[in-house]
């Protein structure tokens, strides 16, 4: 399954095309296998769909992340944005559009027992 999901995630990728997502507020620009990666390698997203579109991604095997597990999200929490983009613009664009530098890190927001919960995700560092 966790290989179905990030072929889905390379996919959208793709198709979205990076360069379509290049705007002026764009500070720093993350693909979807960025976010995925700095999140946690073991971690599945699966899309949650509410009247026609993408309403987050719930996250499984969390307990791969240490970030995640540190902050208390739980396998099958709904991640709703990241970088404050809604989860459906991520799913069409395939391009996390940053407004703020998420060079080392990204917030991403959760939607846990109606409650909304934003948290930093590290990046790991990047080689020269």
């Amino acid at each position: 399954m966790n290989t179905l999901i990030r072929t889905m995630m390379v996919f959208v990728v793709t198709a979205g095309g990076i360069a379509a997502a290049q705007d002026s507020s764009c500070q720093t620009t993350l693909t979807v296998k960025e976010a995925m990666t700095a999140i946690g390698e073991g971690v599945a997203a699966q899309p949650v769909f509410a009247a026609g579109h993408v309403k987050g991604y719930r996250l499984y095997n969390t307990r791969y992340s240490g970030q995640l597990t540190s902050h208390g999200i739980n396998s099958g929490d709904l991640m709703t944005h990241m970088c404050g983009v809604p989860a459906n613009d991520i799913q069409s664009r395939g391009v996390i559009c940053c407004s703020t530098d998420a060079s080392k890190e990204f917030e991403v927001t959760f939607q846990i027992a109606g409650e909304f919960r934003k948290i930093l995700i590290q990046r790991p560092p990047t080689s020269p």
